[in-house]
């Protein structure tokens, strides 16, 4: 091949870019430069030979190498000009992408007109003046050119075009400008027989994106009405979007579509709108009801007993974790399970098996759990599980011969043992060791508030509060420290006002946490603040129910004269841990036995 032979070929080479919508079929890429992004396609298909005389090969010629030098405007002149004299498409697409690598919008728009007039049945065109229009954001102008689009698409590409289009868009600020344009095109397809559905749920999206709920979900019901399951799922998409900002049509119209759809998948993901909405009770009676419908399910199975985990409701935990494991395979075995799901069921097979003093069973979970991410959970319950087993000082042993897989996990183990020592009164012990560990890490909160817990078991409370304060002083926005002072002043009647002033400001930098939530009640509860402290505490146990909580809710419920009520979340409270020390001790100072 000549040299002249070889740079043509380079030359129609870089000439084959095509601009397209996405389509799987197509090797894509995407370009993009300031106002305009268009998807280009690399496929060579419908080159056509174009004679090459010698003034339309120089000009070309130059054309490249302008495009290649700092002169991008001379190039596009140059090769929108061989466009025109040859009709060749390869070239407008080449103009176009010249003058887009130039961020020079209105240019590439004068290009693709040019192209289009040339061929005005090329879809390609179509499409690129589609996309350039899009990118200009010149929302109205695009209407025709979509009508166009959307007629010269084939028909195996109809469906997928009447749902994508609606992101096409959006580039566009104006959503309502985009929804309209949309909903016009759509017109047409609205009433038929096959692609109707498919564009119902392009113009509920549509209108979902413009902020208007109403007309969107009366498009989305539309593409229910009558839609296959492909079109049905996009048209649930767009419904479970208008759940999740609580439309209560929007719910009815999604519950009414789950009950004749036979797909787990779709279950779980209302139930996951549910739970995102914080409309957590709707989420476990919907998760109820798909373990009921579909025996087969693992991950609803899964999804369900990691909740009663969660909430410490262990029966039932224990029963769907076991299901879920013999349905994915893994209920039997010694093998370590790597898989995330199937190592977290493990993990609270463990806790739940730890709970009920079933210490060779816990560590018959424990041992299995692989995944990196939860290994250290696993070993500190195998710690507890040991106590129990064999003592204190065995599992202190164990944990110091444990070979670990980073210097975080050592120190994350010695946080263990310290914790351990702490739980087993040998504060003494616990102290030293946790000042060897700040000693190194002198920036770790959670060892400053684990030591403040046993400075405080020591009586030691001057030490203590001096230390928290040094630590807010070097970390002035962590709610940990702030909730940390203010609750061993409330807990033990100290300046009252400014321990509710730090635990405020706890909860002002982690809102929602159930931690602070239960310090707030309690010292409100020694300020005389008996309802709001209630309603506080009432709140923190149904986010995290843990004994130490029902401890002070109780006791609080018990101050305002409602017995029977503090009385049942005491007994929810030794449900949860019999042994919990808050709550043994309220109890025996109201010498209570519930």
């Amino acid at each position: 091949m000549s040299w002249r032979g070889i740079f043509l070929w380079v030359l129609w080479g870089a000439l084959t870019l095509s601009v397209a919508h996405a389509d799987p079929s197509a090797k894509q890429e995407r370009v993009a430069d300031g106002d305009v992004e268009i998807v280009v396609d690399d496929s060579p298909e419908g080159a056509a030979e174009v004679p090459l005389d010698g003034p339309l090969f120089y000009q070309l010629l130059l054309g490249e190498m302008q495009a290649r030098s700092s002169n991008p405007a001379a190039a596009f002149s140059l090769l929108l000009d061989a466009a025109r004299q040859t009709k060749d498409e390869r070239l407008y697409r080449r103009a176009v992408q010249v003058a887009i690598h130039a961020r020079k919008g209105e240019s590439a728009l004068m290009a693709v007109r040019a192209w289009r007039s040339a061929h005005p049945s090329s879809h390609e065109a179509v499409r690129t003046l589609l996309h350039v229009l899009i990118q200009l954001h010149r929302v109205e102008e695009s209407l025709p050119v979509l009508r166009r689009d959307l007629a010269l698409t084939p028909p195996k590409n109809m469906g997928s075009a009447l749902t994508g289009i609606p992101r096409l868009y959006k580039p566009c600020t104006d959503r309502l400008a985009v929804a309209r344009v949309i909903h016009k095109a759509y017109t047409p397809w609205l009433e038929h027989p096959q692609w109707g559905p498919d564009a119902w749920a392009g113009v509920a999206e549509a209108w979902l994106r413009a902020g208007e709920p109403r007309t969107a979900l009366d498009a989305a019901r539309r593409a229910l009405a009558d839609g296959d399951a492909g079109t049905a799922d996009h048209a649930m998409i767009v419904a479970l979007a208008l759940v999740a900002i609580k439309d209560p049509q929007a719910d009815a119209l999604v519950r009414e579509r789950l009950a004749v759809d036979d797909r787990p998948i779709l279950h779980r993901a209302y139930v996951r709108v549910l739970f995102d909405a914080q409309r957590e009770q709707d989420a476990v009676a919907a998760l109820q009801n798909m373990v009921r419908r579909f025996p087969d399910d693992a991950q609803g199975r899964w999804m369900l007993g990691m909740w009663y985990a969660e909430h410490r409701q262990f029966d039932d935990a224990h029963v769907l974790l076991l299901q879920y494991l013999k349905l994915v395979g893994v209920l039997t075995g010694a093998e370590p399970v790597q898989q995330r799901e199937s190592a977290q069921a493990l993990l609270a097979l463990g806790t739940i098996a730890l709970s009920r003093k079933e210490y060779d069973q816990a560590q018959t979970w424990l041992q299995r759990v692989g995944d990196g991410g939860l290994w250290f959970d696993a070993q500190r319950l195998r710690a507890q599980a040991l106590v129990g087993q064999q003592g204190l000082d065995a599992a202190l042993a164990w944990l110091r011969d444990l070979a670990v897989q980073s210097p975080d996990h050592a120190r994350q183990i010695r946080g263990v043992e310290a914790q351990l020592l702490r739980k087993h009164r040998r504060y003494v012990q616990a102290r030293d060791l946790l000042d060897d560990m700040i000693a190194q890490e002198p920036g770790d909160v959670t060892l400053l508030v684990e030591m403040a817990i046993v400075l405080d078991k020591m009586g030691a409370v001057q030490e203590m509060e001096r230390r928290l304060r040094q630590g807010l002083a070097d970390h002035p926005e962590e709610p940990l420290l702030y909730n940390a002072l203010g609750y061993a002043l409330a807990d033990r009647n100290l300046r009252l006002d400014e321990a509710h002033a730090l635990i405020v400001r706890a909860l002002e930098l982690a809102p929602g946490d159930p931690y602070i939530s239960d310090s707030l009640g309690w010292v409100e509860f020694r300020q005389g603040k008996l309802e709001q402290a209630e309603q506080h505490l009432r709140e923190a146990f149904g986010r995290k129910p843990e004994a130490e909580i029902a401890a002070h809710w109780g006791e609080v419920l018990w101050t305002l004269g409602r017995r029977e009520e503090a009385l049942d979340v005491w007994r929810k409270g030794l449900a949860l841990d019999a042994e919990g020390e808050v709550l043994l001790e309220t109890l025996r100072r109201l010498g209570v036995q519930p």
